[in-house]
């Protein structure tokens, strides 16, 4: 399986009356795209911005990020299951806009759902917050959506993420007829001999409508454990719909660019032979299904003749457990395991930082602790909404809360800003 990643770098991003991509500036037409998103009746209105690094600008109800990209040739559509047949995707070419993302927000009625608050999720453009959010390094086109009345929280959902996607993809195929600045080829061909076989196995939380993540448009809910090649996330096979714990989700801009499988395809036939991904559900909620997900996987892991495996987390709670569990299934056959996890420890950092631990688990990098407190400055302007979930006076008003509000911050993906020094 061959993809190449024709990489155009937008370095403007502005409205004008023409769509277009052209010596590294996008114009958007704000009617173009208004006129995109409300071809689906179940969105009433969305209001369109732009916003940039450095703008003193709060971007409130985030529910997904999206890289801009598009088939230029190849089976299947980018985000197949949502904008075409789930067809296998993953070779050919596809087209790239760097350095742009598309940021759809949203809220839902207040539910009887104890989790309705950590829903917010907030990305600070300018500011001295603005250094804890990968997406505040970005240009964004906030999409800001409105659903018809009478849909339950799952159909508006799916309306805003299918909404989001189309415009991902009409972006990127401004470019699709020019020349890219960099072509990026992904291909696992034949690795030498002697190389230590390595796997990723990657965590997808799934709790039901609204805290769920799709491969080929169906919900990983309900699934056994999955192997794909890298190259089906770089094409957006796998897509985010889950909306809680803003600073651990895991939005598809960072599947598109998944930092473990890019490293790995990149050290494959070098220092390591990378034989594939495992997507596992993660959040099961019951012991045995626990058990049955992190054997599955272990015994796939192992199938593909894999000698050390690195684990990334979704969520936290039940999510550890099946952390732990899959550690020790693969570490007992025979796999070395590195996981990447963020933790819980408290406004100080010195609480216990999970809630399980296995003697297995001897190597682990931290992304940082979703309950360290930090400040948010008073801003400008807000993007989204004119309040926070769950919490009193304005968007845009300076306050001190956990890090676990801020988009991304505390990624098991390895997209986080955070690092960490001894003291």
């Amino acid at each position: 399986m061959r993809l190449e990643l024709a990489r155009h770098v937008v370095q403007s991003l502005e409205f004008g009356r023409r769509t277009a991509f052209e010596d590294g500036r996008l114009v958007v037409d704000r009617d173009e795209i208004r006129a995109l998103v409300l071809g689906d009746p179940n969105v009433r209105s969305v209001e369109i911005e732009i916003v940039r690094p450095g703008d003193r600008v709060r971007i409130v109800h985030c529910m997904d990020v999206v890289e801009p990209r598009a088939k230029a040739s190849g089976s299947g559509e980018v985000f197949p299951g949502f904008l075409g047949p789930p067809v296998t995707v993953g070779s050919g070419r596809t087209v790239v806009l760097t350095g742009v993302a598309i940021v759809s927000t949203g809220t839902w009625p207040e539910l009887t759902d104890p989790w309705w608050s950590n829903r917010e999720a907030i990305i600070d453009m300018g500011g001295s917050a603005s250094r804890y959010s990968p997406y505040s390094r970005t240009r964004n086109l906030v999409l800001s959506f409105r659903t018809a009345a009478g849909l339950t929280p799952a159909q508006q959902d799916h309306a805003i993420r299918v909404a989001t996607l189309r415009v991902a993809r009409h972006l990127a195929l401004t470019a699709r007829d020019r020349s890219p600045d960099e072509v990026e080829t992904c291909e696992l061909g034949q690795a030498r001999g002697g190389l230590p076989r390595v796997a990723y196995i990657c965590h997808l939380g799934s709790l039901g409508a609204l805290y769920n993540t799709y491969l080929y448009g169906h919900s990983v809910a309900g699934t056994l454990p999955t192997l794909i090649h890298p190259n089906e996330l770089f094409d957006g096979a796998v897509v985010n719909g889950h909306h809680r714990l803003a600073s651990e989700r895991h939005p598809t801009y960072d599947h598109q660019n998944s930092p473990v499988a890019t490293e790995l395809m990149q050290r494959h036939g070098r220092d390591l032979n990378f034989v594939g991904v495992i997507l596992m559900r993660s959040l099961a909620e019951l012991p045995e299904e626990k058990e049955r997900l992190a054997s599955y996987t272990a015994k796939l892991a192992k199938l593909l003749g894999a000698e050390a495996a690195v684990i990334t987390r979704q969520g936290g709670g039940h999510a550890i457990f099946d952390l732990m569990t899959t550690c020790q299934r693969c570490e007992q056959v025979g796999i070395k395991t590195a996981l990447l996890v963020n933790e819980m420890a408290g406004h100080a950092g010195t609480d216990v930082s999970m809630i399980d631990f296995v003697p297995e688990a001897d190597l682990m990098v931290s992304a940082g602790n979703h309950e360290a407190l930090i400040d948010l400055p008073a801003l400008d302007r807000a993007v989204g909404g004119d309040v926070l979930l769950g919490m009193p006076g304005r968007a845009v008003d300076a306050r001190r809360l956990q890090l676990r509000w801020v988009f991304g911050a505390n990624s098991q993906l390895g997209v986080g800003c955070l690092t960490a020094r001894a003291r």
